[in-house]
């Protein structure tokens, strides 16, 4: 458990050294919400108030708690939060080693399995940026809750009843994504066909789970009738969600297993076709076969570990972003169990030394591939120029960079950038909106008055409006001042 600890921090120690990017600037730096007292914030989210109050993430009050603590351990230094968020990390990943082990029975599955988890490239986005933590805090919950629940030995203590429920809750607390916990257990209660005896000790933590799942889901039916913070897409038919939901599973799959590519931005794509539902029952067929012998049971857990941890975050359910590296964060660990049983499998003849080798050899190569996926985090210029290069044709990449640019002082490429994004897409509201501060951080106020007006006739909404029309009332040489630290 050392070792895998010191593995973590080499892979993510260095994000200490990193600064606020992304969503960070609105969940954390201009959050002023976190400097009230945490009781009061915690009342008005549980009560549905919280968007009215305008409380960043309003439907996550782990996470809310989560922040509110690190804005008092650490005021504004973002290495503070970053260091919280690999501790998190770390947990994580002894959690996946634990649950690996538990459903294995093998140290060999679990170590290789350990490795691959926490070395996952695609998980740098979680790691690496402080707002995305939330992903941590559901995952934590996730693999807690499992492993309490399936540990080989369970007696009647309290806390053998309670802390699957506690961690399912706060896992749920986190993100909305922890509800796949339903479906991973039904997962590994099909795969493993536990006993009577097994499912009598357990019998009041699985009421316990069902318990905190119908209480978490009223009051979150109850928050999305009367309005969430949480941006869906827009709907679309039955047949293209199925077709969308097909492809988005298929690449869980293929992500979890080959977790290398990484991209802080991903291209809008067209309907998916059904040869993506061809795939997708090709991938449960195989797992239903690798199910029924022992010696692959742990391998068919892997696959439908892979499918099920995604789900609450694909097409089906239809998150704003309909691709994102954070989706598939717990979804790897379904990857890495294949790894495991396979290079258990291929390595047993191999004596102990040889095997920790070359266990070593392939830690350190992951490693070679996560760092430069992490590095890109460490603050917005760096983080923006790979999406562009990543994803030349996405307006909000180019609106991101643009910000950077202009925060840095280049404002030429600045308006370069912009200009790019609203050829991409002339409607969108960010770029717009940037154009303005652009306009503002030149000092080009009379330009700047003319593009609200076009704004406020659009009818447009957008977080800095109220601000950009401040500096906008200012003079040309004020308007630079007002805009210099957004």
């Amino acid at each position: 458990m050392l070792a895998l600890v010191v593995f973590v921090l080499v892979a993510y120690g260095r994000t200490v050294t990193f600064g606020f990017v992304y969503d960070d600037h609105w969940t954390v730096v201009q959050n002023a919400k976190l400097d009230e007292p945490i009781f009061g914030l915690l009342k008005a989210v549980l009560a549905g108030v919280g968007e009215q109050r305008a409380i960043p993430d309003a439907t996550r009050p782990a996470m809310i708690a989560s922040l509110w603590l690190d804005r008092r351990l650490f005021g504004s230094w973002a290495g503070g939060y970053h260091a919280h968020s690999v501790l998190l990390y770390t947990l994580c990943c002894l959690l996946a080693a634990a649950l690996v082990f538990a459903v294995s029975r093998r140290r060999a599955v679990a170590t290789v399995a350990a490795i691959f988890f926490a070395a996952a490239p695609i998980h740098a986005e979680p790691v690496s940026a402080v707002n995305y933590r939330e992903d941590l805090i559901a995952a934590l919950g996730v693999l807690a809750a499992l492993v309490f629940l399936f540990r080989r030995t369970v007696r009647s203590r309290p806390i053998s009843l309670i802390a699957p429920t506690a961690f399912f809750a706060l896992g749920l607390m986190g993100k909305e994504s922890a509800v796949a916990l339903v479906a991973l257990v039904l997962l590994l209660l099909a795969v493993r066909r536990p006993t009577r005896e097994w499912l009598r000790t357990r019998e009041n933590a699985l009421l316990g789970l069902g318990s905190v799942l119908i209480l978490w889901s009223n009051w979150r039916l109850a928050l999305r009738l009367i309005g969430d913070d949480v941006p869906l897409a827009p709907s679309q038919g039955a047949s293209a969600t199925l077709l969308d939901t097909a492809r988005f599973e298929v690449r869980a799959v293929v992500s979890s297993i080959w977790p290398l590519g990484w991209s802080p931005e991903y291209p809008e794509e067209g309907a998916a076709s059904v040869l993506w539902l061809l795939a997708l029952f090709a991938i449960i067929a195989g797992a239903v076969l690798l199910a029924r012998r022992r010696s692959t049971r742990v391998a068919a857990i892997g696959f439908g570990w892979s499918l099920l941890a995604a789900l609450p975050m694909s097409p089906l359910i239809g998150p704003a972003n309909a691709r994102a590296d954070r989706y598939l964060f717990l979804s790897v660990l379904g990857g890495a169990m294949i790894w495991g049983v396979l290079v258990d499998q291929l390595t047993q003849w191999l004596p102990p030394l040889a095997r920790k080798v070359g266990l070593a050899l392939a830690g350190a190569l992951l490693l070679a591939f996560a760092w430069p996926a992490i590095s890109i985090w460490r603050n917005d210029r760096t983080l923006w120029s790979t999406a562009v290069e990543h994803t030349p044709t996405s307006a909000r990449a180019w609106t991101g960079l643009s910000r950077a640019l202009r925060l840095s002082g280049e404002l030429d490429r600045a308006d370069e950038a912009v200009e790019r994004a609203l050829e991409l897409d002339p409607g969108f509201t960010y770029a717009r909106v940037t154009r303005i501060y652009n306009r503002l951080a030149r000092g080009d106020v009379e330009e700047a008055r003319r593009e609200l007006t076009l704004v406020d006739q659009d009818q447009l909404e957008h977080p800095g409006l109220p601000r950009a029309r401040r500096c906008a009332a200012l003079s040309a040489r004020e308007a630079p001042g007002c805009v210099r630290k957004d």
